[in-house]
C-alpha cells in the first residue's frame, strides 16, 4: 500500500469523525515514513548507513500498511451507498414533475454494488443529474429517462440518460465549469458534482450527447469491495 493510499484514507476517516486513536496512529506511521522518504532522497550513503535506512523504511512501511488496513476498513464501514435507494429517493422527489410531463423512466441497476462514498453526497449529485434531466426533456416529444450501470474495474459507472435537447458539441468541456449556463444561479452542480467524486478517486462525465436527440451522464464511483476481496 503507498504512502498516498495511507493519506487518503486518513483523510477520510477523520472527515467521519471516526475513531480517534486508530486516525492519530495512522497519521504517527504516515509522518514516521514521510520523514524517512525525505531524508533518503539526494542523501549520499555509505554501504552500512544504506542498510540501515533499508530496514527503518521496511519497518515504517509495514506498520503504515498496517495502519492503512485498519483505518479502511473503518472509512469503507463509514462510506457506503446504496445507488439504488438513492436513485429511488429522488425519482420520487420528481414524481410530480415527471408525470406532469409524462416522462418515462426506467430504472436498470440490478446487481449493481455498493459504492465507496458519503450516501448524502451521491443523493446530491444524483439528485442534480435527475433535475437536469428533467428540465432537458420539457420540450421534448419523446420523454425517456434511464438510468443505468456499468463495471469498471473496482469502480461503478452510473449512467443517466435523457432524451433532451442535448449539449452542443462546442459546449461539452464547458457545462463542467462553474458558471456556465443559460438559467440565473445555475451552473453549480455539475462542477460541485465533480468536486465531490474527485475525493473518492472518482468522476462525472459527459459520455454522450447529441443535440435535439439527448444526454448521457456518466458517474464513475469506487465500488466498495468485500472483505474477501482484501488481501
Amino acid at each position: 500500500v503507498g504512502l498516498p493510499g495511507l493519506m487518503a484514507a486518513a483523510e477520510l476517516a477523520e472527515m467521519a469523525q471516526m475513531d480517534g486513536d486508530t486516525v492519530r496512529a495512522a497519521r504517527k506511521a504516515t509522518d514516521r515514513l514521510e520523514g524517512l522518504l525525505e531524508g533518503v532522497v539526494g542523501a549520499d550513503f555509505d554501504l552500512d548507513s544504506m542498510m540501515a535506512v533499508r530496514e527503518d523504511l521496511n519497518g515504517a512501511a509495514t506498520e503504515a500498511d498496517e495502519k492503512f488496513r485498519e483505518i479502511r476498513d473503518l472509512v469503507e464501514d463509514a462510506f457506503q451507498a446504496d445507488s439504488v435507494e438513492v436513485f429511488r429517493r429522488s425519482l420520487m422527489a420528481h414524481q410530480g414533475e415527471l408525470d406532469d410531463l409524462g416522462i418515462v423512466v426506467e430504472m436498470a441497476l440490478e446487481g449493481v454494488p455498493k459504492v465507496q462514498m458519503d450516501e448524502e453526497e451521491l443523493a446530491f449529485i444524483v439528485d442534480n443529474l435527475v433535475e437536469n434531466a428533467v428540465r432537458a426533456m420539457i420540450g421534448s416529444p419523446e420523454k425517456h429517462l434511464k438510468v443505468s450501470w456499468q463495471e469498471a474495474g473496482e469502480h461503478v459507472v452510473l449512467l443517466v440518460a435523457d432524451t433532451g435537447c442535448g449539449i452542443p458539441p462546442d459546449e461539452i468541456e464547458l457545462v463542467m465549469k462553474p458558471g456556465h449556463s443559460k438559467r440565473q444561479g445555475g451552473g453549480l452542480g455539475l462542477p460541485r458534482s465533480q468536486e465531490i467524486l474527485g475525493k473518492y478517486g472518482g468522476g462525472l462525465s459527459v459520455k454522450e450527447s447529441k443535440p435535439g436527440q439527448g444526454t448521457t451522464m456518466a458517474l464513475l464511483v469506487p465500488a466498495t469491495p468485500s472483505r474477501t476481496e482484501k488481501s
